[in-house]
């Protein structure tokens, strides 16, 4: 139905095309150029964008690939047999087959927080006074 609905439209603009520049061209000629030039500007405009959609589609592909190599861990079985590389993902379980025993084998991700500190620049400082420092600060809070 979109496509008998699409010619209709191209139809009717062509035939006004036509009944405009008869005087000029001819209505037929007219019309003929105006129904190209519509299904030229259609195939050309639905490329454009089927070609936009394609590059936005392998960059979105891309990016989930890089996400998943983030995600890949190689571990060894707790049979010592075999060495198996896979996706971890934390707060999902885990659980891969060994090809070798055939165990099923959960992965568990441990999460430790670390502070993150900024170096001192002690540039001109001598350890000794650092310490000395330190040490005067303690015994005015005792």
């Amino acid at each position: 139905m979109i496509i008998v609905k699409s010619l209709f439209i191209t139809s009717a603009i062509s035939f006004l095309f036509g009944f405009g520049f008869r005087n000029i061209t001819g209505f037929w000629e007219a019309f003929s150029i105006a129904y190209g030039l519509q299904v030229v500007t259609a195939f050309v405009y639905s490329s454009y964008k089927l070609t936009t959609n394609n590059d936005t589609e392998q960059e979105f592909d891309a990016q989930i690939k890089e996400l998943l190599d983030m995600s890949r861990v190689t571990f060894e079985c707790p049979c010592n047999n075999n060495r198996m590389t896979e996706e971890i993902f934390v707060g999902v379980d885990n659980i891969f087959k060994c090809e070798k025993c055939g165990n099923d084998i959960k992965v568990d991700t441990k999460i430790d927080p670390v502070l993150q500190t900024t170096p001192v620049d002690i540039k001109g400082v001598s350890f000794d006074s650092l310490i000395k420092e330190k040490e005067e600060t303690e015994q005015s809070y005792n």
